[in-house]
């Protein structure tokens, strides 16, 4: 049963206190922004307007080693079948993704909100049913952090019962939703959720984004201003509202089956106090500050040592004063005349790479960053410029990068599960089918299960889906790329041991797919067309059906022999060194774990069994040979 968390006449109210209550945590973020945007802060007059930018460094690249492409997952159904995960999967893939464009395209999006979440510690997303340019079905946007309220006493979003968002639309924007609605209200059982005589009186009430803080007043356009509230719990009312009066311009209901609120948060460090989390600028703005103010400082002591001041006695002329290679100063007839160049003191420009290091030391560790242009010898040992150091620096920036892809990654999965959810309940309401167009990957499964299968599309009878609930989990770290250099060089490590090894590995491994990953991952041109055509024979497993080894059937008996006694000699050697008794073979009791070791060595599974019945016995390595040659 759906309820309100607010009243329709306390909206006007419980928005004001939702954004007094904001407004706190709100009032750092131009400095963030300045910071982010590589803006110096001058705290000395006539300092040089420079800044190091080390914190906007990573500000810029980190999203870009996050977000190397979209993120990948797949569909969970607790009580369905496969075949229909597998095609909500499709649905996701070719449907909803390829549309969800509403403010860029996805991985766009995806950026813009992993470099937000640095900057202010989170980032939320509103997630909606979009109907036109030729597409029903969800989308989502980013929406600006300062647009949003969360309920006041609560420190984390997915704990709300209810959030406000600010919405501006332009004047042709509103006419346009009067235009839709009239249109279809042709049809007798369509009901709008709009109301439209007030939507009408609001065209020419407009007003500037008050959240718009990068651009003057003269400069920002002029919108219409309405506040929704999205109510947790199925079917519960969303509204639409006009800040100034209270009075409500829209209502719809939450069609999503969990009952979620439509607007995701993506964390950088939830911190349990600060309901928008703790950003990576917040721990580094007093450093970077500290670092901005000591580079301009240095640069304007570089200044007065290439143009430094003049000390001047008696009648001069200053015109004749130039700081140039081989310059002239004309003093004049008069011998009391004198001009000297003033000497600055050169402590800041000699400790200035030391003390810069420190600072910069100190902003990377923070963020878990690394620098090779920085020594150890400001004191970390971290940045040490040998091998050590640098992959001690790239350890560090790997726990960082993964921590914040997997926040990114949790973000994107509560996205799609959202969207999927909405358009799932969008298409039943509206009692719409839906052609999906499927993959090549699909069609290659099913017809793995079922040769006839012809198929390259196939329809989604939603109208079969009523409260149908999904869970989305992606893939963790498919938003990173495959690593094709640390690929190539294993490949060819492999292809190496094979040229070596001759015709005793031919079985094990092939020269053909080997040749046809490393050019494949190498980069140059037309790579598909000069590497070797690979057969499906090729791709198979190098093992044989009978399952033995050709690494080690290639051996000589003796060979073999002395490769079982070097794994299996310990455990004969325990059992002697305890004394244990012999035991009845019937009882079969073996190692299993010796079993899968054997196994995994190359023995099959019938010889391994008896290798671990003999040792049981307390037989000897002679003894285990002799059974191989006999049941080989």
């Amino acid at each position: 049963m759906s309820f309100s968390y607010i009243e329709p006449e306390n909206l006007k109210q419980e928005y004001e206190q939702a954004k007094n209550k904001m407004a706190g945590f709100f009032k750092d973020f131009s400095e963030f922004e300045r910071i982010a945007n590589a803006e110096p802060k001058n705290i000395k007059e006539g300092n040089p307007d420079v800044t190091d930018a080390t914190t906007a460094s990573f500000i810029e690249t980190r999203p870009k080693a996050i977000v190397q492409k979209n993120p990948t997952g797949k569909v969970i159904l607790d009580d369905k079948s496969p075949e229909l995960s597998e095609l909500l999967n499709e649905v996701v893939d070719n449907v909803i993704l390829p549309n969800a464009t509403t403010g860029g395209a996805v991985k766009a999006k995806c950026l813009s909100v992993v470099r937000n979440m640095l900057i202010y510690g989170s980032q939320p997303a509103l997630v909606f049913i979009r109907n036109e340019d030729n597409y029903f079905g969800a989308d989502f946007t980013i929406v600006d952090i300062q647009d949003v309220y969360l309920e006041p006493g609560k420190t984390n979003a997915k704990d709300c019962n209810y959030i406000f968002l600010n919405t501006w639309y332009t004047k042709s924007d509103i006419k346009n939703i009067i235009y839709n609605e009239k249109e279809l209200a042709k049809d007798k059982d369509y009901k709008t959720t709009w109301n439209l005589k007030k939507l009408e009186e609001l065209q020419e009430k407009t007003t500037a984004k008050d959240t718009d803080i990068s651009i003057t007043e003269t400069e920002q356009a002029e919108f219409i201003k309405l506040v929704c509230v999205f109510q947790r719990g199925v079917d519960n009312i969303f509204y639409a509202f006009d800040p100034d009066t209270g009075e409500i311009v829209r209502e719809w209901k939450n069609i999503d089956p969990s009952g979620k609120i439509p607007i995701i948060y993506a964390y950088y460090d939830p911190d349990g106090k600060n309901p928008l989390g703790l950003s990576a600028i917040r721990l580094t703005r007093r450093l970077q500050d500290m670092l901005d103010i000591h580079h301009q400082n240095y640069q304007f002591q570089v200044g007065l040592k290439s143009a430094p001041p003049t000390k001047i006695r008696g009648n001069v002329n200053t015109e004749s004063i130039v700081y140039e290679p081989y310059a002239v100063w004309d003093l004049g007839s008069d011998p009391n005349a004198d001009a000297a160049v003033v000497q600055t003191d050169n402590t800041l420009i000699n400790t200035f790479p030391t003390v810069q290091g420190i600072l910069k030391s100190n902003i990377l560790n923070i963020t878990n960053n690394g620098d090779t242009s920085i020594s150890a010898e400001v004191g970390n040992p971290g940045f040490s410029k040998t091998p050590a150091g640098v992959n001690a620096q790239q350890d560090r920036i790997n726990i960082a990068d993964n921590y914040l892809r997997g926040q990114f990654e949790e973000w994107f999965g509560e996205i799609l599960e959202t969207m999927l959810n909405l358009h799932i309940a969008a298409h039943y309401q509206a009692e719409i089918d839906q052609v999906v167009p499927l993959s090549q990957r699909f069609i290659e499964t099913k017809r793995k299960i079922d040769p006839e299968f012809r198929l390259t599309k196939e329809t989604i009878k939603y109208s079969d889906l009523k409260d149908l609930l999904v869970k989305f989990k992606v893939d963790a770290s498919s938003s990173k790329l495959d690593n094709d250099h640390e690929q190539l060089e294993t490949l060819k490590d492999l292809l190496q041991i094979r040229l070596e090894s001759g015709d005793q590995m031919e079985k094990y491994l092939k020269i053909a797919p080997l040749v046809y990953q490393i050019v494949k991952r190498s980069g140059v041109p037309d790579a598909e067309e000069i590497a070797p055509k690979v057969s499906e024979e090729d791709e198979t497993s190098p093992e044989t059906i009978d399952g033995s080894n050709p690494m080690i059937d290639s051996l000589q008996p003796q060979e073999q022999a002395s490769t079982i006694e070097n794994i299996v000699q310990p455990e004969t050697q325990s059992k002697a060194e305890t004394g244990q008794q012999e035991l009845d073979p019937n009882q079969s009791q073996i190692n299993p774990e010796l079993v899968a070791e054997l196994v995994q060595n190359g023995l099959s599974e019938e010889q391994a069994q008896g290798v671990a019945v003999y040792l049981a016995q307390g037989g000897s390595p002679e003894e285990v040979d002799e059974f191989l040659r006999s049941n080989k």
